[in-house]
């Protein structure tokens, strides 16, 4: 430090900052800091102002605010106005961010999961994975409707029984089975409609008859069925028609 305690020069305000030199350099160079008076050696020297508003830089930048949007609100005479508004818009693209991130997030996870779950699958195949993850929303769909349809049926059926067991009327039952099956008959319809399935072994996208789709239809879980293009039963994937 100099004679003078009020007095810094650029290596002790730097230090006090916690910066590099070079960046106290550099925020002179662009306007937001200069020195307040020069020694007669020509060393850049800065008082207690200086250094408030060094911190203030730091804190600014540690925001994310531009180098830019700083010297703004350096210099206006409403800086409490502007730096509000700035701190507004630094708040949207945070959060813009953070939507990407999440979808980026939940794509990794789902990828993870693929690649897990069936191991023979390519990784080199990043398509395949696309065609997977594309598919997850729709997919998903499908399957809570189809979940509700069957809830359905099974509400219908349960109510013609009961009303069977309590009055012995089973015209109730024979009333009620067309709509059960009309039901469930646009179930698997609309299931073997909207569903695909990828071959783990040649990644080749394929639909299938109405036997394998009924058992397919189903099944919950992994599923085993046969692939034209391999000529064999093979480990599947299932998700989306995205061409129905």
């Amino acid at each position: 430090m100099c004679e003078n305690s009020s007095l810094y020069s650029t290596g002790e305000i730097a230090k006090l900052c916690n910066l590099s030199v070079r960046a106290l350099q550099f925020y002179d160079n662009k306007g937001l800091l200069s020195p307040s008076e020069l020694s007669e050696g020509g060393r850049r020297l800065y008082t207690d102002k200086e250094l408030t508003k060094l911190k203030l830089i730091c804190f600014l930048k540690e925001t994310g605010l531009s180098i830019n949007a700083i010297k703004k609100i350096l210099e206006d005479h409403h800086q409490n106005k502007l730096l509000h508004s700035f701190l507004n818009n630094k708040l949207k693209e945070i959060e813009e961010e953070q939507k990407i991130l999440k979808n980026q997030k939940e794509k990794l996870i789902s990828i993870k999961k693929n690649l897990k779950e069936y191991d023979k699958l390519d990784i080199e195949s990043l398509e395949t994975l696309k065609i997977i993850y594309d598919g997850k929303s729709g997919h998903r769909k499908l399957k809570i409707k189809i979940g509700l349809l069957g809830l359905c049926c099974d509400i219908l059926e349960v109510i013609g029984i009961l009303h069977w067991i309590k009055t012995g009327d089973w015209l109730a039952v024979l009333i009620l089975l067309p709509a059960v099956l009309g039901i469930g008959a646009y179930m698997f319809l609309e299931y073997r409609k909207k569903t695909v399935f990828i071959c783990s072994e040649c990644e080749k996208i394929f639909t299938t008859g109405f036997k394998n789709t009924f058992f397919s239809f189903r099944s919950h879980k992994t599923k085993k069925l046969y692939c034209p293009n391999c000529k064999r039963k093979v480990w599947v994937i299932e998700t989306i028609n995205q061409n129905p």
